[in-house]
């Protein structure tokens, strides 16, 4: 499986994305959402963990630009925040997961597992925070 990590603060991308090199994943690292939406025009991603907060464009309207564009790979937030404000936002956007920072391994297991499933693809997915 190959995931695309986006986060602005370089300590939360490597240790992300060294999680997943560790779970036998492939991790592509970036760290703007407008970087974001430029990766899933040159490879292909099995899932997008995306953070929400971030300068330029955030999370929100990356996976907003992604969703246009076509692509429909599951993409799940990481957050250090709980907004019923920002997840409504969020899922406007095709997210479906959300999962709180600081992120363990068992949280991580779960939703790759999910997203292995094909869960959190379609629009009337409830939201899951992990």
């Amino acid at each position: 499986m190959k995931v695309l990590v986006v986060d602005d603060d370089e300590v939360n991308l490597l240790i992300t994305a060294t999680m997943l090199t560790q779970m036998g994943l492939t991790a592509v690292k970036v760290s703007s959402g407008e970087a974001a939406v430029e990766a899933v025009d040159h490879q292909d991603f099995d899932l997008i963990l995306m953070d929400l907060e971030m300068p330029g464009i955030d999370g929100t309207k990356a996976a907003r630009e992604i969703r246009k564009k076509g692509y429909n790979m599951p993409i799940m937030a990481m957050t250090a925040h709980n907004t019923v404000n920002g997840h409504s936002r969020a899922h406007q956007a095709g997210i479906r997961v959300f999962i709180r920072k600081p992120i363990d391994t068992d949280k991580l297991t779960e939703v790759i597992e999910l997203a292995s499933e094909g869960a959190y693809l379609l629009e009337d997915t409830p939201t899951l925070s992990v």
